[in-house]
């Protein structure tokens, strides 16, 4: 991650509060907490460790956050 672009963003965004994130996919989500976010990218739920169809509750498109780095 490179960082000054994280905190360029994060002054832009004029946000409170700005998080990293990855792209968990079902095999694994369960052994993570999960963020669902509106087609703004803003988080509107959590969910730790979810399980089953809790899971798939949490599943969002994350096309809206534009290419995911790694």
């Amino acid at each position: 991650m490179d960082y000054m672009d994280f905190v360029k963003s994060h002054r832009q965004s004029n946000a409170d509060i700005t998080l990293s994130r990855l792209p968990m996919d079902d095999s694994r989500a369960s052994d993570f907490g999960l963020m669902k976010i509106d087609n703004n990218g803003r988080i509107i739920s959590l969910s730790e460790k979810p399980k089953g169809k809790d899971v798939k509750a949490m599943q969002v498109d994350t096309t809206v956050l534009g290419p995911i780095t790694r």
